[in-house]
């Protein structure tokens, strides 16, 4: 079984092929380049070099959200395309699920945060058996210092993952302390690979989508959304 594997909740461009659980090939551009410019080409360069073709390709996986609007935008475009014309289901992967299965191997609970602006952050608590991320808690949209309420009531230390690392970390250290461990800058970015294994476990379960059907998950209304509403809000008043 062969799963194309493509994340673009980020400014991460992250495309994977994964045949059996087993990675073929990956290609991860971390870069200002806009993915509507990047994503294609990327695609056609893993197809090339792991010498696979689309007839060859079983499932697509893609990061669902939360995340980045536009990237989010994106990748749901591009795959629902690509499964449209060559009838490949698609399945979506939360982008807290693939940031968790950056760090499977792991005692500790882990705790992927997106960041959201606004001191707000997208996360989820899991739990791995070394084979499989279990989730504590549900994906969610949450203040800094809520979350961190909620993780002192763990039982062990916690890792986190993801972009929101690099901006919360000293406060999350000073609410934490030790309990609070953080990933290498290479595991808080999204792997693509991490969204083909995540995949397999939907799989499994039937969790499968196709191109019409298949929708990103956003869990907050957009900059533009926020920004009406509140002119709107001030035209009330």
């Amino acid at each position: 079984m062969k799963v194309l594997a493509l994340d673009t909740a980020s400014k991460v461009s992250t495309v994977a092929i994964i045949e059996d659980n087993k990675l073929i090939g990956e290609f991860t551009v971390n870069s200002s380049k806009t993915h509507s410019k990047m994503l294609m080409p990327i695609i056609d360069e893993v197809l090339k070099y792991t010498e696979t073709e689309l007839d060859e390709i079983d499932y697509i996986a893609v990061s669902s959200g939360p995340g980045s609007f536009t990237g989010l935008r994106i990748g749901a475009a591009t795959v629902k395309g690509i499964a449209h014309g060559k009838n490949i289901p698609i399945i979506g992967v939360p982008t807290l699920d693939g940031l968790a299965h950056n760090v499977i191997y792991t005692d500790m609970y882990i705790c992927p945060i997106i960041d959201a602006k606004r001191n707000e952050v997208f996360a989820a608590i899991y739990k791995s058996n070394k084979e499989k991320i279990n989730m504590i808690s549900e994906h969610e949209l949450i203040n800094i210092d809520e979350l961190m309420f909620k993780l002192e009531e763990l039982d062990s230390d916690i890792i986190f993952v993801g972009d929101a690392v690099e901006v919360q970390q000293d406060r999350i250290k000073e609410l934490l302390g030790e309990k609070a461990i953080f990933g290498m800058h290479t595991v808080n970015m999204q792997k693509a690979s991490s969204i083909g294994l995540a995949a397999f476990e939907y799989i499994d379960q039937g969790i499968v989508n196709n191109y019409i059907n298949f929708e990103p998950i956003y869990l907050k209304k957009s900059q533009a959304e926020i920004e009406r509403e509140d002119n709107e809000r001030k035209k009330s008043n």
